[in-house]
């Protein structure tokens, strides 16, 4: 099997070392050169066959913002992974290099000694790797292999596709994304030709303080306003609520009206907030009248809720293979014959634009 040939760029050799240390105990990535800014870096590409960058934002020279679109110059189809810090800054830096064209980002620990937080990074970053590459976790094929089969899973939709009666009007649209996302978002809320009259509700995974920034990049740049979502904010029309990281983000009706709710409840497929969470709790609350559209990103998260929407006559929106940089949760609603449209980005927005007049 060939191996995913990677490069680490980072100012740090203490850094550069550890992440090649975690990357080479898997047989299926080479970790076949390093750099210490972005300059080095693109004239590392001009030597090196590299499949992936694992890439750092602070450093001299030339950083990891500037670094990213040369990098795409010389090798468009190239997969590169951001390396994080925790502050608001480095949170703000990291959603502006997934808005450049990165896939995916991983915060770096606070220790890099031994340990379990050094042990939960390596199985994430190699976890985002394989997902980049069409590979999965062994973890994460156990947990698709039994939902495939389990007996109580096994799609019986027998929906009256209520969205087709000329009377369907939606009431919310819930929106799930994962790897790849914060591209596939803005270009899916952009294409719109005005906000929708309908609230949206959004489930990015993302840990906390990154979710904040993506709200407020958003808000800034789109025609909706966008916020990260509070507990007890109620949905209004035209805006898009984003679940803050490390919370699950659900509807819930209290008396006439209709609310939201955070809680700090366990993981749902691995994750917190959990797409599953968000569109199961559509479907008690707005039943077929919301619209489900599952984006790019990795693992099963929102086949399940896309389950029970269907059940009640919501359509359900997946976007495509061949646009999705991780065809995971998308591929999984399709295989469980879940969805109704699995289409580009643009050609959702217009299916979703004509069920919103």
């Amino acid at each position: 099997m060939a191996k995913i040939r990677t490069m680490v760029v980072d100012d740090s050799g203490v850094f550069r070392g550890f992440w090649g240390r975690l990357l080479e105990k898997e047989s299926n990535i080479e970790v076949v050169t390093t750099a210490v800014n972005g300059k080095a870096a693109i004239a590392a590409l001009r030597s090196h066959e590299i499949d992936l960058v694992l890439l750092d934002i602070e450093m001299p020279e030339m950083n990891g913002l500037e670094a990213i679109p040369e990098i795409f110059k010389i090798k468009p189809n190239i997969k590169i992974i951001m390396a994080s810090g925790v502050t608001d800054r480095a949170s703000k830096i990291t959603i502006d290099a997934l808005a450049l064209g990165a896939h995916e980002f991983i915060q770096k620990p606070s220790s890099l000694g031994d340990g379990k937080g050094v042990e939960d990074t390596r199985k994430e970053l190699v976890e985002k790797v394989n997902a980049l590459f069409g590979e999965l976790q062994p973890s994460s094929v156990i947990v698709q292999k039994a939902v495939r089969q389990s007996s109580n899973l096994v799609p019986n939709v027998n929906s009256s596709a209520i969205w087709k009666k000329s009377f369907y009007r939606p009431k919310a649209l819930v929106v799930g994304a994962s790897t790849g996302g914060p591209a596939a978002l803005k270009d899916f809320f952009s294409s719109f030709e005005k906000a929708l009259n309908i609230p949206v509700l959004v489930v990015q995974h993302m840990p906390p303080k990154f979710t904040t920034m993506l709200a407020e990049r958003f808000n800034d740049e789109l025609d909706f306003s966008c916020v990260e979502a509070e507990a007890g904010m109620s949905p209004q029309a035209g805006t898009i609520y984003i679940a803050p990281g490390g919370f699950h983000m659900k509807l819930i009706q209290m008396g006439d009206s209709i609310k939201i709710d955070l809680s700090l409840g366990e993981p749902v497929n691995f994750c917190r907030p959990a797409v599953d969470v968000l569109f199961e709790s559509a479907a008690k609350i707005y039943g077929a009248f919301s619209p489900a559209v599952i984006l790019t990103g990795m693992g099963h998260d929102g086949q399940l809720g896309c389950k029970a929407l269907k059940e009640l006559g919501a359509p359900i929106f997946i976007q495509d293979e061949a646009t999705s940089v991780v065809w995971g949760m998308p591929g999984a609603v399709a295989r469980a014959g879940l969805d109704d449209f699995c289409l580009p980005i643009p050609e959702i927005v217009k299916k979703v634009e004509k069920l919103c007049p």
